[in-house]
């Protein structure tokens, strides 16, 4: 299984390209209803990094799953270098109240930045 980002800051990257591109949220707007993959294309957070033969349409059901729960059924090796699934379970809940809110690019790289253990002094 090849990692869809290697390490914290490719991942930090590609959370901040999504979310510059519009891409972001996966979800229903004015809810914290959110999925890891969308019929439209779009992923969460989490969706964008979970390789395609790990994903389980099941991960999408009612209640969803957190990335600890996700770990625990397909292991931990798709998680960047210097993440773990506490970092993945805060970037989730982020995006889940972004969804809620309003989505808002940068306070989605403020908080990743101030909030994310692993991406604390990373930068734009």
């Amino acid at each position: 299984m090849q990692r869809v980002c290697e390490t914290a800051l490719e991942y930090f990257d590609l959370l901040v390209k999504t979310s510059a591109e519009g891409q972001f949220p996966a979800g229903v707007p004015d809810t914290r209803l959110c999925f890891y993959r969308m019929d439209n294309g779009r992923r969460c957070p989490v969706g964008l990094i979970l390789p395609d033969e790990l994903y389980r349409p099941e991960f999408d059901m009612k209640g969803g799953n957190t990335a600890e729960q996700i770990a625990q059924r397909v292991g931990h090796d798709w998680l960047p270098n210097g993440t773990n699934v506490n970092d993945l379970n805060k970037i989730q809940s982020i995006h889940d109240s972004l969804t809620e809110w309003g989505w808002d690019h940068a306070q989605w790289v403020k908080s990743l930045t101030t909030e994310v253990r692993c991406f604390q002094g990373f930068t734009p």
